[in-house]
């Protein structure tokens, strides 16, 4: 009976010349720490028809590298494989539909996480700090992942960046909105291809990214300190329209060039403490600024006229003006 669906707490644990296990299908339920310290396991297969594991069944297999689950499980304890440090390899089962990366924090030879077709709510995918690549299955009704990156089921929405992900990320051309935190930490990532498209990237998007050198941002809004402390980030280009926030380049120090297009427009501080003097045209952006620049020439002998001072802004659009007079009064 019971025996034959069922594994009890502690049943295989410390078990240390178990190599490979093999739950067979039928198996329902796995309890506590039933092979917790298995320290020379490596592999294990779970069959269809499991419906209930509990805690830290896994923990502390310091060798396991690979794990199959079948189908029948909706959700797995956070600690199910903790400690686990060598685990590179994880077969979820459809049938889960949440998935809380916390699980795999420890698990620091994990690359790529497999998200299920059953998964409709995916956390805490910054918390395995091994992470460099998302792949989501084709079937998912909720999320999408490309080039390892996580995003909504349509791609008009880039959700977050694996911490580890690595190299050169293009945005498909569906995407319009960045997430705020998006790629924070991932100082592995050495480019960012905006889309033509894009409208919309919130705060810190990609906050200590200091993997970047360059950054061309298209005719989107760029949120608070999108950029703040890219400390390698030498050339900026603003396309026509291009809109960024208050604090957006702050602290990058490594600022060479900042090349600004028609209609562009800049928000308070957003190139400060980046080791050379903001361009005048850059301040041109509250009344403040103006009188600044104005003092400045004036002290300097140079007698300016109201015309060359006026600020930037007022060739926006009035809602527009008064955002970034908004912004500019908060900086």
């Amino acid at each position: 009976g019971g025996n034959e669906t069922s594994i009890g707490s502690l049943a295989f644990s410390e078990c240390t010349a178990l190599t490979q296990i093999a739950v067979p299908a039928g198996v329902t339920s796995i309890g506590e720490k039933a092979f917790a310290k298995n320290t020379a396991l490596t592999t294990v297969t779970i069959g269809d028809g499991l419906t209930t594991i509990g805690t830290a069944v896994f923990s502390d297999c310091t060798n396991l590298k690979q794990i199959t689950i079948g189908e029948g499980l909706t959700a797995l304890p956070l600690n199910t494989f903790s400690g686990c440090s060598n685990l590179t390899t994880v077969q979820l089962p459809d049938s889960l539909t949440a998935l809380d990366v916390t699980m795999f924090a420890n698990c620091t030879r994990m690359t790529t996480l497999r998200v299920p077709a059953g998964v409709t709510q995916l956390t805490n995918v910054t918390k395995c700090a091994s992470l460099s690549a998302i792949v989501v299955d084709a079937d998912n009704a909720v999320y999408a992942s490309h080039e390892g990156v996580l995003y909504d089921k349509s791609k008009t929405t880039l959700i977050i960046s694996p911490y580890s992900k690595a190299g050169v990320h293009n945005l498909p051309d569906s995407a319009r909105v960045i997430n705020g935190g998006a790629f924070t930490g991932c100082t592995r990532l050495t480019g960012i291809n905006f889309n033509s498209g894009l409208q919309e990237v919130g705060d810190e998007a990609f906050l200590y990214c200091t993997g970047l050198t360059k950054v061309t941002l298209p005719a989107a809004k760029f949120g608070k300190s999108v950029f703040k402390r890219c400390q390698n980030i030498t050339d900026v280009v603003l396309l026509d329209g291009a809109a960024v926030g208050e604090d957006c380049f702050l602290e990058c120090t490594a600022m060479k060039t900042v090349t600004i297009g028609k209609g562009a427009s800049v928000g308070g501080s957003a190139f400060a403490r980046n080791g050379f003097e903001t361009p005048e045209k850059l301040r041109y952006q509250s009344a403040y600024s103006v009188a600044q620049i104005a003092y400045e020439k004036y002290q300097a002998g140079d007698r300016t006229s109201a015309e060359e001072l006026r600020p930037t802004y007022l060739r926006l659009p009035q809602a527009e003006r008064d955002r970034l007079n908004k912004a500019n009064l908060k900086g």
